[in-house]
């Protein structure tokens, strides 16, 4: 029997969860990690509270502290996690992390092979984090039946939002860029004020009303209270 340490969410998080959901005119997705909890009912019990709560989706990961669950426990865990979400109206994205956990020679046959019971399982559509090339994610976009989500960013090579949707990606998500982006201008912010007390940070306003007009879903982070859009 292998014991892994989970994240446990809180009530708290919960809360600012519904206070999201209730606060923006665009569709909320939680980031709901592994379920917060080891066994698939405690995947559910996650599930069906965000469901409550207004989400319409959230992402369900095959790894806890870069270790993946054997194929049928993640399987499992995203059937649990389909049976619990509101019929027709949670999309449920399958998050598999063989690229990210190792110990696979062929991380690719892995990725596909577990897209394939998760998708059986009851997935809408699959996340693939930690694939770096474009030729990979065509191959992955003609061989997994269910639309592809791809974080732009993240890799060392990265690759534009318009060639991701080029090559079959259907779901673009951008991780913690904003936040990343947010705590640049925070340093900035603090060198300028600490340096003679003027911040100096351009407000750049036009820019930040195409951001928001350009949002379309909400992913909400309640492992840490983050928000990425």
């Amino acid at each position: 029997m292998v014991v892994r340490r989970t994240r446990w969410w809180s009530a708290a998080a919960f809360d600012r969860l519904a206070e999201i959901a209730a606060a923006v005119s665009v569709p909320v997705s939680a980031d709901l990690e592994a379920g917060y909890g080891p066994a698939p009912e405690n995947v559910a019990a996650t599930v069906r509270r965000a469901g409550e709560l207004g989400v319409v989706g959230g992402n369900i990961e095959d790894a806890v502290d870069g270790i993946l669950f054997p194929i049928d426990e993640a399987a499992e865990r995203i059937a649990a996690a389909r049976a619990a979400a509101p019929a027709a109206t949670f999309v449920l994205n399958a998050r598999t992390d063989a690229y990210f956990a190792g110990g696979s020679d062929d991380p690719f046959r892995e990725t596909v092979e577990r897209a394939l019971r998760y998708v059986e399982a009851g997935a809408d559509c699959v996340f693939v984090p930690g694939v770096e090339d474009a030729a990979t994610i065509r191959r992955l976009v003609e061989e997994i039946p269910a639309p592809l989500n791809i974080v732009a960013g993240l890799a060392a090579t990265k690759i534009d939002v318009p060639t991701l949707f080029s090559l079959g990606v259907k779901r673009v998500s951008l991780g913690g860029e904003p936040r990343a982006r947010g705590l640049q201008r925070a340093r900035a912010c603090r060198r300028g004020t600490a340096r003679d007390g003027n911040a100096r940070i351009p407000r750049r306003r036009r820019g930040l009303r195409r951001t928001a007009a350009s949002i379309r879903c909400l992913i909400v982070d309640l492992g840490t209270s983050l928000v990425a859009v």
